[in-house]
């Protein structure tokens, strides 16, 4: 991406929140590239290359990060799961048995997919990322 005949006339400032800076420091740490490179990357391909891996590496990191990310929609669901629970024990409306039994099979099965999700994550990990 940083190829040396591209001239970069415009400038870009934005504020960020403490968070949102910090995220982007680690993210463009972690890929060893400067902030602006992370920044660039991830308005020209939605996602930020970490240098030096080759492609099989970035697929494999891809595929850790959409791991993640589905992990990240099952605990999601679980509190979705719990919201539920939460508004029909409200005492301005009593759950019914079938209630309550429909909400915990949906937890039941949220539980489930998050199990898989980290077991597809500790396999990845065995698999792929080397220790230094």
């Amino acid at each position: 991406m940083a190829e040396k005949d591209r001239i970069r006339t415009k400038d870009l400032r934005v504020k960020l929140s403490e968070d949102e800076y910090a995220t982007i420091w680690l993210k463009a740490n972690e890929a060893d590239i400067t902030i602006s490179d992370a920044i660039r990357y991830l308005i020209v391909y939605g996602k930020i290359y970490v240098r030096g891996l080759d492609e099989k590496s970035q697929e494999k990191l891809d595929d850790f990060n959409e791991l993640l990310s589905k992990i990240r929609n099952v605990v999601l669901n679980i509190g979705n799961n719990i919201n539920q629970i939460t508004y029909n024990t409200y005492p301005k409306y009593m759950a019914t048995e079938e209630d309550l039994k429909q909400v915990y099979a949906e937890t039941c099965l949220a539980e489930e997919a998050f199990l898989q999700a980290t077991d597809e994550v500790r396999s990845f990990i065995e698999d792929n990322i080397r220790v230094l």
